[in-house]
């Protein structure tokens, strides 16, 4: 009877795993450009006068398809991606967040496309390979999501974001010991990350070691009092 009950606990916790990795997909679909600023309060103004200033020239375009895609105006944002795609079709700035435009739509072939296309194009970009590396994993691909992630370490080992999504698709694959070595690479970089530590929670509940999981999951709470998956965990966990 025990035993049952100690595998019903894994089985949930590694779903729960499945939902903390939802929390870090959100945030590289909601990450368009890979590292430049908000240039104006209003970016509509400003790109539009940049798209008539320089009709032909693709950047405007792009960065007048990111306003209107933060906004959720997708069909105003596809025409803008679309004219700088006509425009630059190998400039990797387009490619990059057609990509992750089409990652939020929830068109995730498209996406593989264009993510490709910018690892081609620039293959020192780690964005490109963690948006990649993200469609796989929502797909359930995690064998197919490690290297790209591994990839993307290699060019910015100093990303917690990137060692958290690789810890994610080692647990997934029921690799743990080795996930738990990735988390806690992570968490060294980042150690007020309530999701990371809500992770090193799940792991350590899928080990049979509920007193760690619990010591994890108030670390997180402490962080983040509302954080809904840790106050379910401790419940799980005792």
């Amino acid at each position: 009877m025990c035993k049952i009950e100690a595998r019903g606990k894994k089985q949930e916790a590694m779903t729960l795993l499945r939902l903390t990795a939802f929390f870090f997909f959100i945030a590289i679909y909601g990450y368009f450009t890979y590292g430049r600023n908000k240039p104006w309060d209003n970016e509509y103004t400003l790109w539009q006068y940049t798209t008539a200033k320089s009709p032909h020239k693709a950047r405007g375009y792009t960065y007048l398809g990111i306003a209107y895609a933060r906004d959720k105006r997708y069909k105003e944002a596809y025409e803008e991606f679309q004219r700088a795609f006509r425009l630059a079709p190998e400039d990797v700035e387009v490619r990059y967040n057609f990509g992750v435009f089409y990652a939020e739509k929830n068109e995730p072939d498209r996406a593989i496309i264009e993510f490709e296309a910018a690892i081609r194009l620039r293959p020192d970009l780690p964005d490109a390979y963690i948006g990649l590396a993200s469609i796989y994993m929502e797909k359930g691909s995690y064998k197919k999501a490690a290297p790209l992630l591994e990839a993307a370490l290699k060019i910015r080992p100093d990303r917690a974001d990137i060692l958290a999504k690789s810890g994610l698709t080692f647990a997934m694959s029921g690799e743990i010991d080795h996930a738990e070595t990735i988390f806690k690479r992570a968490l060294d970089k980042t150690p007020d990350n309530a999701g990371l530590l809500t992770n090193l929670g799940n792991l350590y509940l899928v080990k049979g070691n509920p007193q760690d999981a619990i010591s994890y999951y108030k670390r997180a709470l402490q962080i983040n009092p509302e954080e809904p998956e840790s106050l379910y965990n401790i419940a799980m966990a005792l």
